[in-house]
């Protein structure tokens, strides 16, 4: 589920009306941008590990002492920028906006070092954090690293997450119910995708119930192209392109002749690029 997010987009648009999509997507919440940007991929490299392969203590008691301090700091007490997001703000690529959460942003490393946590004392302390830590980023990488454990108890935290008022903790439990592959996420997931204060949530939701085989969520995102919002519009595009097929290719080609903004332009000719070989 990990498509065009709202910094990728912004990114290319004039401040002001980056502000403001940002304002309008979050439906009047504060939007974490660095957290939701995605080209980034999860790997959870523990999971890829031979059963009898154990993880050496040291390192699962490191990975334990860096999410509990953490977790207990807000965002707005974090301090200055550290010199690795300076270096790598001024790098206006795709890498150098990768890089620079990768380095500024401890919840994703601390995701990737968690995802798929079979200790029973990990689990414990990512489900403490997912639930009442100070820090909403590492709430939500603390949900992600424990949909990877793909174990089924942990689906109604996530379920319930989707209700905080907070905008990084519903993405947060959104994807970690996507990660767990649960067949009971599916009603949370429809729910979020018709529901949710954000259209950055709703877009989502609707591309992954899509791609678990609900047509429900190709019906919403078909009504999302027509959307007053240049960058819902555009997230929206991105999942028929790669969800599509021939239908969507002729849906999007008539988009392509009436849509002005030059980022929804250019989202479709990728979509069309990409379904032309499904035709």
């Amino acid at each position: 589920m990990r498509g065009a997010l709202i910094l990728a987009l912004a990114l290319s648009a004039p401040a002001a009306q980056a502000a403001e999509a940002a304002s309008r997507i979050s439906g009047g919440l504060t939007v974490d941008l660095g957290f939701m940007l995605d080209p980034i991929v999860i790997t959870a490299p523990r999971t890829k590990l031979a059963p009898q392969r154990h993880i050496d203590e040291r390192v699962n008691a490191t990975l334990r002492r860096l999410l509990t301090q953490r977790s207990e700091v807000r965002p707005e007490d974090l301090g200055v920028t550290n010199d690795a997001s300076r270096v790598f703000g001024e790098l206006a690529t795709l890498t150098g906006h990768m890089l620079r959460l990768r380095y500024t942003e401890l919840g994703f490393l601390l995701t990737e070092g968690l995802a798929g946590a079979k200790d029973f004392s990990l689990q414990n302390d990512l489900e403490r954090v997912a639930r009442s830590a100070p820090n909403p980023q590492l709430r939500a990488s603390a949900m992600v690293a424990l949909g990877y454990t793909k174990e089924e108890r942990f689906v109604p935290l996530f379920t319930q997450m989707l209700r905080e008022p907070d905008l990084t903790v519903r993405l947060g439990a959104l994807e970690a119910l996507v990660a767990s592959g649960s067949p009971s996420a599916q009603f949370a997931i429809a729910d979020a995708a018709q529901t949710d204060a954000s259209m950055a949530v709703r877009i989502m939701a609707a591309g992954a119930y899509w791609k678990m085989g609900n047509l429900s969520g190709r019906e919403l995102l078909l009504g999302f192209i027509s959307h007053e919002d240049w960058y819902v519009r555009a997230h929206a595009v991105r999942y028929l392109g790669e969800l599509g097929d021939s239908d969507e290719y002729r849906k999007l080609m008539d988009l392509l002749q009436t849509e002005q903004n030059p980022i929804v332009r250019s989202e479709l000719t990728l979509a069309l690029m990409r379904l032309g070989k499904k035709k």
